[in-house]
């Protein structure tokens, strides 16, 4: 008689191999730390530029990856970044946590995240709070607005319920036709 039996395959992340794997945000194929992706699969940290409260004066977020540090400094100011997309298709992925880390979104942090069309106030996609704890989470695998973004630029708002309530964004996309599998990509043959 034939046994039966259950196989289990666990994959680990192995970073500095060029695949984004896992819990990794970044790969960019070394475990050099000056570059766009630090030896943990993490893009360097990088703070917001004051003022940033109106569309119009944005921090910029450079593709592929970019983690933010901001601070929602009163109740109903919000902090604004500016996000330039090329290429044929793109896609975006936006989360919001507090400062322990990715997995975590202690109280009273509760944020909301927009992002914007090129006219600052068209909303393509919103959230309040479906990432960790109250914090929020743009992702295109649950958000088809966020799939086939055309060329262009884009703003993204934060804001939080109590004031001085500080944060990290977290930014991916993928853009079809850069010969980089990144995403929901199967394949990006250029």
């Amino acid at each position: 008689a034939a046994a039966s039996y259950q196989l289990v395959v666990r994959a680990t992340a192995l970073c500095g191999n060029g695949v984004r794997e896992a819990t990794e945000i970044c790969d960019d194929g070394n475990a050099t730390d000056a570059d766009t992706c630090t030896n943990l699969c993490t893009p360097p940290l990088s703070s917001e530029i004051e003022p940033n409260d109106l569309f119009t004066s944005g921090t910029a977020l450079t593709p592929p990856e970019r983690l933010m540090s901001g601070t929602i400094e009163a109740v109903g100011a919000f902090d604004f970044y500016t996000l330039t997309l090329g290429g044929r298709s793109n896609e975006v992925y936006l989360e919001t946590y507090d400062n322990s880390g990715r997995l975590s979104c202690a109280t009273p942090l509760d944020t909301s995240l927009q992002l914007l069309a090129t006219d600052g106030t068209t909303v393509v996609a919103m959230d309040d709070n479906l990432g960790i704890g109250n914090c929020s989470l743009l992702d295109p695998q649950n958000v088809a607005a966020l799939r086939s973004l055309t060329p262009g630029t884009y703003h993204v708002r934060v804001g939080a319920t109590a004031a001085a309530a500080a944060y990290r964004l977290l930014m991916r996309t993928a853009q079809c036709g850069n010969s980089i599998r990144e995403g929901r990509e199967l394949c990006d043959d250029g």
